[in-house]
């Protein structure tokens, strides 16, 4: 699936976290499941997927940023965020 939308990277992540998952010890796994999500509404059983969060992130800070892009611009975005 992700070959044929041309995203690469996505196909790599899904192997990682496979492996991931699969080495872990049943109370890593534990702590592992509850933290991979993130609310972005702040409302109760409405999380959503860490990854899809921090795509979120990167299209702000995009945003703020603009054209100017440097590191230290970037952090302050950041900063402003949270």
């Amino acid at each position: 699936m992700f070959r044929a939308t041309n995203k690469v990277m996505y196909a790599k992540l899904c192997v990682i976290n496979l492996h991931t998952l699969n080495i872990l010890t049943p109370e890593l796994r534990v702590i592992w499941e509850r933290y991979r999500t993130a609310s972005l509404t702040g409302k109760i059983g409405h999380n959503v997927g860490w990854d899809f969060s921090l795509e979120r992130m990167n299209l702000e800070v995009s945003n703020m940023v603009g054209s100017n892009i440097s590191p230290e611009r970037i952090q302050e975005s950041i900063r402003l965020m949270v």
